[in-house]
């Protein structure tokens, strides 16, 4: 075995990244975005549609078929600039607070939000199995077959 040290090639010495990945973007480059954030925070999203986004996620982290435990606060926070951007982007001629942001600016958006944290729940850690259900039943469900999108689109429409 050959052995590098640091200082040859063709190992070269791992850079640390100029910001960590989870802190907030630097002022500079916040001020070159497309859309300011002072704007963003203008945008009123009323009381209603905060509702009915928090119900469509408590929706989907408690349906029987997806395991969406991911689903967190956090979840909930960024679907709202999601909503926020979207909206900007979208009409940016209305822009301002007097832009109507309504549940279809939600549902343009949530899968953004929420595929990577969705998983398709295994049927064999269904909890009706302990009162009775038949494993191949649940591997059957018309519903597991459409997979995690086919899922979420349909609490979509029912939300």
């Amino acid at each position: 075995h050959t052995f590098y040290s640091p200082s040859s090639p063709p190992y070269a010495a791992p850079t640390a990244p100029a910001v960590h990945p989870l802190s907030p973007a630097p002022p500079a480059l916040l001020s070159s975005a497309p859309i300011s954030a002072s704007k963003l925070a203008a945008l009123h999203l009323s009381d209603a549609l905060t509702t009915y986004a928090a119900d469509l996620l408590s929706t989907l982290r408690h349906h029987p078929l997806l395991d969406a435990r991911m689903l967190t606060s956090r979840a909930s926070a960024e679907l709202e600039t999601f909503v926020r951007v979207w909206v900007q982007l979208s009409r940016p001629a209305a822009g301002g607070q007097d832009t109507v942001v309504g549940p279809k600016d939600v549902l343009a958006v949530v899968m953004g939000v929420v595929a990577h944290r969705i998983i398709m729940r295994d049927p064999s850690e269904e909890k009706s199995l302990f009162w009775g259900s038949d494993l191949r039943s649940l591997q059957r469900n018309e519903l597991r077959k459409m997979g995690v999108e086919g899922v979420v689109r349909k609490v979509m429409g029912e939300v």
